[in-house]
């Protein structure tokens, strides 16, 4: 590397350039997968027997050390958060067992425990926890192989959703079984602190997976949208496709009309929150809006006598207890289930596919094997980071508040995309509380990804630094001007770094 400098009278500046594009081939002969599984005992060893029962304690049940720094407005604020959610996760989660293949109470008893339980052993304030749409879906896809979800007039099973009160009492609780064993499952890798095994999976392979699910999720809605009685329980497109046109007589233009006015709706708040961040609420309060003004359009007009199928009135009270019906020996297929349901993942756009192909073909690859049919190491720094400013937010207001955070990257030898979206992720953080983001000597094969994936026009390149003293020493100068984070540009016309 050559670096020239532009002397002036109180430093030597010089300018970050971007490297060319590296051949596939190239990314490809250079990449040495290396990972390590995190040693789950490290906070135990050198410490005293109390110590180790207190940090064992905080590990297994995280709510014994939250709990004592819990206050009045916390509460409060949680209480707003619980009646919102809960208000949205009715509707959602019927719709989640009709995924599954399951009456439509059991989506609204699954969405009931996990929270509790997860306030005493989750760790996370932002994660929620209940059925969720890829999990559903795969979920009835596992159970459909070993029996059949609905019996017909003659009480025999069948694969066709026509008789839907009529469910199969054997498919119901082997569902029962699987779940059961799932839980334990998820319960022994968070025990064991076995989070790690998450990591082997790459952003790409987690975005191919979830663009198929994406795609047979909707698949599967059309029913609902346009009306159909009759309607296969298999997930690929191929059915779905077959038996939409074989039932084209059952099409109900009221239903689909109805549905599609309300989809239309959340799709233009979605668009409108991402082109100006004013219409942010109202994308936010677009799914609670469409329930609430289609359940009172539904009460005011009756028109679900016009051929708009409603759920109906449910049961009162809990449910009672499902382990006197379950079946113990199907533990075997009930395991297979359970241990596939057990380590799927969600929250992924499909639109990341556009920018894996754009930052790392090896990488799309990856997603293309998952999405039709393992993986690269990543840089998960924005935990730490975040954490750190967590912290120091909480400091004296009377010392300096944090304006400038610099990343050294020298330590990264490469990154792939799940370093990239933890990048992206960052910035918009630090972004949200007026801090600006900084690279420090960067690596050419980092550099060239992150350019690909725009990640550097984004970041702008003015916060690229040769070195963490040059960026130490522009910071230190923007602090003490008055306007600090508009004279950044001028701060770096130096020469150029290859």
């Amino acid at each position: 590397m050559a670096v020239e400098y532009d002397v002036r009278e109180d430093s030597a500046e010089c300018k970050v350039a971007i490297p060319p594009k590296r051949a596939i081939l190239d990314d490809a002969m250079s990449i040495l997968p290396v990972t390590a599984a995190r040693d789950p005992f490290k906070d135990f060893r050198g410490k005293r027997r109390r110590e180790q029962i207190k940090l064992l304690i905080y590990s297994i049940f995280p709510i014994v050390e939250w709990i004592q720094r819990y206050s009045w407005k916390l509460f409060r604020d949680d209480l707003i958060a619980g009646l919102t959610i809960a208000s949205l996760a009715v509707p959602q989660d019927l719709a989640y067992a009709k995924l599954a293949h399951l009456p439509s109470k059991y989506g609204l008893y699954s969405s009931l425990v996990p929270p509790y339980v997860y306030s005493v052993f989750g760790t996370s304030r932002q994660l929620a926890i209940g059925p969720v749409a890829v999990v559903s879906l795969l979920l009835g896809e596992l159970l459909t192989k070993e029996f059949k979800p609905y019996l017909d007039n003659k009480g025999i099973p069948t694969d066709v959703a026509k008789f839907e009160k009529q469910w199969n009492p054997q498919y119901v609780y082997f569902a029962f079984l699987a779940t059961f064993f799932t839980g334990l499952i998820q319960l022994s890798l968070g025990i064991f602190r076995l989070g790690f095994l998450i990591e082997y999976m790459s952003h790409s392979v987690v975005v191919g997976f979830m663009g198929g699910a994406a795609v047979t999720i909707a698949g599967s809605q059309l029913k609902g949208l346009i009306g159909y009685k009759d309607y296969t329980t298999k997930s690929n497109i191929q059915s779905i496709v077959n038996s939409i046109i074989d039932h084209t007589d059952q099409f109900k233009w009221e239903t689909f009309v109805l549905g599609m006015v309300f989809l239309t709706y959340l799709l233009i708040a979605k668009f409108m929150a991402k082109k100006n961040k004013k219409f942010f609420y109202f994308a936010a309060t677009g799914p609670l809006v469409s329930v609430v003004l289609s359940a009172a359009f539904i009460k005011v007009t009756g028109i679900k006598r016009y051929r708009v199928k409603t759920v109906g009135n449910f049961p009162s009270g809990l449910p009672p207890s499902s382990f006197e019906h379950f079946d113990w020996g199907l533990t075997g297929r009930a395991l297979k289930v359970a241990a596939i349901a057990a380590f799927v993942a969600l929250t992924i756009d499909i639109a990341a596919m556009k920018q894996i192909w754009q930052t790392d073909k090896l990488d799309f690859v990856a997603l293309l094997g998952a999405f039709f049919g393992v993986v690269f190491i990543s840089v998960e720094v924005r935990e730490l980071i975040v954490e750190s400013l967590e912290q120091a937010k909480k400091t004296d207001n009377e010392q300096a508040p944090v304006e400038f955070v610099v990343l050294e990257m020298s330590p990264v030898v490469d990154i792939d995309v799940t370093g990239i979206v933890a990048l992206e992720d960052l910035k918009a953080t630090l972004k949200n509380w007026n801090i600006q983001l900084a690279l420090a000597n960067p690596n050419q094969t980092v550099l060239g990804k992150l350019n690909q994936s725009k990640f550097i026009e984004k970041l702008g390149t003015e916060w690229l630094f040769v070195s963490a003293a040059e960026a130490e020493r522009t910071v230190s100068r923007l602090v003490k001007g008055p306007s600090a984070m508009n004279a950044a540009a001028s701060e770096k016309k130096g020469s150029s770094l290859a």
